[in-house]
């Protein structure tokens, strides 16, 4: 008895599974061009980074400490006073931060800069930890935060966000646009000039005009200087108390999500790894007591050691940045409080790094 022909499958299903089909092999072409292109490496995805990195090789004398993290990396970190500082350890440095790199983008810039042509130079990089930075829809498109977002990256970020649909989404959105990276046209380029100083270090100037996000932060700050300086002291004498072994758990009242503050521990021991097969040893500084930082900065301290873990964060022993004339805003420093952390990092290095050397 004859078969029945099968009906065909209605349109809609079918424009939808030569959409998928459509998609996935736009997204595998994607995929391969960019691997073929070294989309994603660091002259393409962070070519601020890779201006200063190509003027620390060039540079006179040989560059052999690095400092990589946001803009409280770049407008803090002078490499010429810390020079001064550590030149019992023999250190030259170069900042290589850039301004709005959080994590996971900061971890990203850390690996494909210890996978850089002439890293294995290197002695030391100092990475400075911030929170998570949680994804923001219209940056869905930027090559910089697409960058980071592999497969592995994206799980971990679903996983870590789980129950924020609107997180989830976009990070989700970050993904495929890594997928799709590879048929970019405008791309970075290691030609760009360097905006900042010949080292990679830009002060902050109270006297500069601003357009940017700093201009507003600053003029917030100036509404009542002395309430904010007040804040900083009361964080960091905090701070202490809380690492003077006086309360039984040290982290209470503050937001410390184990699953989040476990990927963060996760990446660190991945870099480290890394940093040591290239005879590198890789230091991470928490300098800013935020959201999760202080149980970060436990966490890795307990995992990876002082030798790898260190802390501006509290105000004992530290040279005091309590005078408006050091900070820029609420959260960046002024050229002269640049110098004095610029100090208090060297001299902090040196008594957590220089006797392993």
């Amino acid at each position: 008895m004859p078969t029945r022909p099968q009906p065909a499958p209605p349109p809609i299903r079918r424009f939808l599974a030569r959409g998928l089909l459509f998609f996935g092999g736009l997204a595998l072409g994607g995929w391969a061009l960019g691997k073929w292109r070294g989309i994603h490496d660091l002259p393409s995805a962070w070519p601020e980074v890779a201006v200063k990195w190509t003027a620390a090789l060039q540079a006179e004398r040989p560059v052999n400490a690095v400092l990589l993290g946001s803009s409280v990396v770049r407008h803090h970190f002078d490499p010429v006073v810390l020079d001064s500082v550590t030149q019992p350890a023999g250190w030259r440095w170069h900042n290589l931060g850039i301004s709005a790199s959080f994590p996971p983008e900061s971890y990203a810039v850390a690996r494909a800069l210890l996978e850089a042509p002439g890293a294995e130079e290197l002695e030391l990089v100092v990475l400075d930890v911030l929170p998570l930075e949680y994804p923001h829809l219209e940056n869905a498109g930027a090559l910089r935060r697409s960058a980071c977002m592999d497969a592995p990256t994206w799980k971990d970020m679903m996983r870590v966000s789980r129950g924020d649909l609107a997180q989830q989404v976009t990070w989700t959105l970050l993904g495929i646009t890594h997928l799709l990276d590879g048929w970019r046209v405008d791309i970075g380029s290691n030609q760009l000039p360097n905006p900042d100083g010949p080292r990679g270090f830009l002060p902050l100037d109270t006297l500069e005009v601003r357009w940017d996000a700093l201009r507003y932060s600053r003029e917030q700050f100036l509404q009542d200087p002395a309430k904010r300086l007040q804040r900083l002291a009361a964080e960091a004498a905090d701070f202490d108390y809380r690492m003077g072994g006086e309360v039984a758990d040290p982290c209470v009242g503050w937001t410390c999500p184990q699953e989040l503050i476990a990927w963060h521990v996760d990446q660190m021991r991945e870099l480290n790894t890394m940093a040591h097969d290239r005879g590198i040893h890789l230091v991470y500084s928490f300098q800013k007591l935020w959201e999760t930082n202080g149980c970060l900065y436990l966490a890795a301290l307990a995992e990876l050691g002082p030798e790898h873990v260190i802390q501006l964060m509290g105000a004992r022993d530290r040279i005091p940045l309590q005078r408006q004339a050091y900070w820029y805003d609420g959260a960046h420093l002024t050229a002269a409080g640049a110098e004095r952390i610029s100090r208090d990092l060297g001299q902090t290095l040196l008594k957590a790094c220089a006797p392993n050397r």
